[in-house]
């Protein structure tokens, strides 16, 4: 019976055993939308700071857009995703359509999911993109 090999790497107070999982079980795209008189946070890409997840510019609501982000989800622009632009939220808001928000019901996942983003090899996947004057990943 051969051993069963567990990860060293962890996060910081997960204890649980380790499940293998398809990416779609733990990471979902939030697609939801309200009024926008809801919220006083707008993020456009141009508010997504390449490569450092911080968030820049005027925030207020300036589109027409009601398509919503919530606390813990993960932003991402989809609309040239070489540019690598992604965001923890931090609150609720709206958000232009070229952001996905991801989501997980899991803590853990969401953390994942978070550093998933940020690698090349989603990066690579994610340039795998429909369009070619404005690529989107799909």
């Amino acid at each position: 019976m051969s051993e069963r090999k567990v990860p060293k790497l962890r996060f910081a107070g997960f204890t649980d055993d380790w499940k293998q999982r398809k990416l779609g079980e733990v990471l979902l795209v939030r697609n939801e939308f309200a009024e926008q008189h809801y919220f006083k946070i707008d993020i456009e890409l141009e508010n997504l700071e390449p490569e450092t997840g911080r968030l820049i510019g005027d925030l207020s609501i300036r589109t027409k857009t009601n398509s919503i982000f919530k606390k813990g989800d993960i932003l991402f622009g989809r609309l040239r995703p070489y540019l690598k632009k992604w965001h923890l939220a931090q609150t609720n808001g709206l958000k232009s359509g070229e952001i996905w928000a991801f989501y997980s019901t899991d803590e853990f996942c969401r953390n994942f999911i978070y550093l998933l983003v940020q690698t090349e090899n989603f990066l690579k996947i994610a340039n795998i993109s429909a369009g070619t004057k404005m690529p989107r990943a799909d």
